[in-house]
């Protein structure tokens, strides 16, 4: 693993410019195999695209790391023969992930939202039946259309009576609406940025930027992300005078349990180690992988590919001799 090149933009500690194939892991626990197909897809692309392989650890949700967790991650890769070209952590870019959101704010391009999470589920049932350009609505528009309303005295005590993240901040996606504004960002008020905890649209699609990599690889279920950060990439590249960054990406199928539920690091049965015990060692999976995927998808990178099958079932996993997945 080489240490990443210095990064060739002004802002303080942005990630680097290395372009490649990028595979961002949340260390909160052990990885399951669901977890390490998807590392093993994105290898993949790297080698046969002659890429660097980065490996980003998304630790920026604090809160939810676990200690050790990293360490345990890279041992699981270095064991299936998966050796990052890049290592990088998230959590080194978190000063660029603030400096950007300032400039969201001076620009008007982020407002705050007070909002409950009751409240917000009321007003999209009523939105349930109303055009929306084609996306799922996530929000009303409520304080995107009232933001030259609010008090800004009560919005600075907001986080007063000790509810932590209280101010949401919203991102303006361009429907006019603000139907599709969502939450990048959460701070106890509206003064208080020392509070700033980014979400994970907002840090993901400025380290992508930053990055520049060629292709992101990601399981299905994080397909939903691509338009919204696709757009903060957008924003960036206007507010900054810099050239566009078109983030392509290819989704995985997400490995479920037999009743259909995702996998997580707390099912049981599911981690390298539990595997080895019964009898999956680490040739044995990579031949699963293998027979899994079809290998036409690595031929060239494009702005949006996925596995036909947006879901693959454990057992269809491990029993699978024969390719189960074909091109989109």
């Amino acid at each position: 693993m080489t240490s990443p090149p210095s990064s060739n933009s002004p802002e303080t500690n942005a990630a680097p410019r290395t372009g490649g194939v990028r595979f961002a892991p949340s260390p909160t626990g052990r990885f399951h195999i669901g977890n390490l197909r998807t590392a093993w897809v994105s290898f993949q692309f790297a080698r046969q695209l002659a890429l660097p392989w980065v490996v980003r650890f998304e630790d920026i949700d604090a809160p939810r790391v676990l200690a050790g967790a990293r360490d345990l991650q890279r041992s699981d890769l270095a064991a299936l023969g998966l050796v990052p070209d890049i290592e990088l952590l998230q959590s080194s870019f978190r000063s660029r992930h603030l400096q950007v959101f300032k400039m969201g704010l001076r620009l008007g391009a982020i407002y705050p939202c007070t909002c409950t999470r009751r409240e917000v589920q009321t007003a999209l049932a009523g939105l349930a039946s109303a055009p929306h350009d084609g996306m799922a609505p996530v929000y009303s528009g409520h304080c995107r259309a009232h933001a030259a309303e609010f008090d800004a005295s009560a919005l600075s005590s907001a986080g007063a009576a000790g509810s932590q993240g209280a101010i949401a901040w919203r991102f303006k996606m361009p429907n006019e609406a603000g139907h599709e504004d969502f939450i990048i960002a959460r701070t106890n008020s509206l003064d208080d940025l020392d509070s700033f905890v980014p979400g994970y649209h907002w840090a993901c699609a400025i380290d992508d930027f930053d990055g520049s990599y060629d292709l992101i690889v990601r399981s299905h279920d994080l397909a939903p992300a691509l338009a919204v950060q696709r757009a903060i990439q957008d924003w960036i590249s206007r507010a900054e005078y810099k050239p566009p960054y078109f983030m392509r990406a290819f989704h995985t199928s997400l490995i479920t349990q037999e009743n259909g539920h995702r996998l997580e690091k707390r099912t049981l049965g599911v981690t390298r180690a539990e595997l080895l015990q019964a009898g999956w060692d680490e040739i044995k999976l990579w031949r699963a992988f293998e027979k899994s995927f079809d290998h036409s998808l690595l031929g060239e990178v494009t702005s949006e590919a996925r596995e036909r099958a947006h879901v693959l079932k454990l057992s269809d996993l491990l029993s699978s001799s024969r390719n189960l997945n074909s091109a989109n």
